[in-house]
């Protein structure tokens, strides 16, 4: 019965839908752990003149205290950015 670190690691991102700021970085807390996470910018309502609508899956950047930057986007997807 040591299926707890498993859990974790088998959720599907497909259930998933973020709705910007504190979620965002609540999700990636949970998934990386605290690292001092801040929301840089983002898309999330049409924000940067992103599309609000078709296939555009919208995104918050995050950066932690090292000063690396990641998009968490709405489905549940985490990126480093470059």
């Amino acid at each position: 019965m040591n299926d707890s670190s498993s859990t974790a690691t088998s959720e599907s991102t497909l259930s998933v839908h973020l709705t910007g700021g504190q979620s965002s970085i609540d999700y990636i807390t949970k998934k990386m752990g605290d690292q001092g996470w801040e929301i840089e910018g983002g898309t999330y309502g049409g924000a940067h003149g992103a599309p609000t609508d078709g296939d555009y899956v919208p995104y918050n950047s995050v950066r932690n205290d090292s000063g690396d930057m990641y998009r968490v986007y709405q489905d549940g997807r985490i990126e480093k950015e470059d």
